[in-house]
């Protein structure tokens, strides 16, 4: 019987598991890099959407030191009124969204915000309807739209309306 020659078997055998083995690294470090990648984009998207609440809050603090500032109910509302600009457009009554922007203080300083109104129409001078509601007890700024947009280029929106009432007729106290 004759011997096989199997002395490059073992080499071959090396060079294949050495194959499987850096197929196999390459992939699990795509893997982690992707996953660290998907998790940078979701925190800075969950920051964005932070500084959004954070400027809707600094909005609603900016009016309702406004507010405080009046002695009467009927004075609270004009001075808030004059503050977001209210105005008509189209026979409707709506806010100013540069102005309502410029209440915004705070938060502009941690990223670029901007106000807009998502109405239909608003843009050319025809609103589908009223952004600016006042009622006995409340004002309405309807379809506040808050845009920021970090200096890395991430952005959020949030669309929402605020809704800032007063205390009930007889139980205020604006002095």
């Amino acid at each position: 019987m004759k011997k096989g020659n199997n002395r490059g078997a073992a080499l071959v055998s090396v060079v294949i598991a050495i194959t499987f083995i850096g197929i196999l690294a390459t992939s699990m470090l795509y893997m982690a890099y992707m996953n660290y990648l998907t998790k940078a984009m979701r925190y800075q998207a969950t920051d964005t959407f932070y500084t959004d609440e954070f400027a809707l809050d600094d909005l609603g603090s900016s009016i309702r030191q406004v507010a405080a500032s009046a002695t009467t109910l009927a004075q609270a509302k004009s001075n808030i009124s004059t503050s977001v600009g209210m105005t008509s457009l189209g026979g409707k009554t709506v806010y100013t969204p540069s102005d309502v922007n410029s209440l915004i203080t705070v938060a502009s300083n941690l990223a670029s915000v901007s106000i807009n109104c998502a109405t239909e129409g608003y843009a050319t001078g025809n609103p589908a309807y009223n952004t600016y509601v006042v009622s006995s007890n409340s004002i309405t700024l309807r379809d506040l739209v808050i845009t920021s947009t970090t200096d890395d280029g991430y952005t959020s929106t949030i669309t929402t309306d605020m809704v800032i009432t007063f205390p009930p007729v007889g139980d205020q106290n604006y002095s």
